[in-house]
């Protein structure tokens, strides 16, 4: 029993006059996990969008969104957990006709009574500015408020002109409606 007392003492003065050597390598191991942790949550901290995108900011954990600070496309230092919403920044085009994912075509009656089939598209844009206020009243679901109330803004619309009037003035009320629009 005596001597296997020795031996660990004799052990623990072989690991002590080694210590101070391995200080350094495990210094070095501790400054590069470190790196390795920053250069990982530096990456966590990177957003990106497509050139074709605005974005706002959503925080994962408590899924609130940053309507204040409007991001374009690239890459953009946003924060840990944090995430993009994207918008189209590119004109959007809705149509109403008889094609394949269109909202099919508008019908209504002339003043005068007569069934009156429209089939016409139009084009907006979200802008920059004004995306905050966008999120605020329809969150993500804004293109079926647009949808809507150009649906509406249109048929009523048509049915202000009598048939003649949409062969005669064809140009005059294309010009008004989408003024309204």
């Amino acid at each position: 029993r005596l001597m296997g007392v020795m031996e660990l003492e004799n052990l623990m003065d072989s690991l002590q006059r080694l210590a101070p050597g391995r200080g350094g390598q495990q210094k070095r191991l501790v400054a590069l996990g470190g790196s390795c942790c920053c250069f990982f949550f530096l990456l966590l901290s990177v957003g990106t969008l497509t050139p074709l995108q605005y974005g706002l900011t959503v925080n994962l954990i408590t899924k609130q969104v940053n309507s204040e600070a409007v991001y374009e496309g690239g890459r953009h230092l946003i924060g840990p957990w944090k995430s993009f919403l994207a918008f189209p920044s590119t004109r959007v085009t809705v149509s109403f006709d008889n094609m394949k994912d269109s909202q099919g075509p508008l019908q209504t009656r002339t003043k005068d009574g007569l069934a009156l089939t429209l089939q016409l598209a139009f084009q907006y844009r979200i802008e920059k500015d004004q995306l905050g206020k966008l999120f605020a009243l329809a969150n993500q679901q804004y293109e079926p408020l647009f949808v809507r109330n150009a649906r509406d803004v249109l048929l009523k619309a048509a049915a202000d002109y009598e048939a003649i009037q949409y062969w005669q003035q064809r140009e005059k009320i294309g010009t008004e409606m989408r003024d309204l629009l």
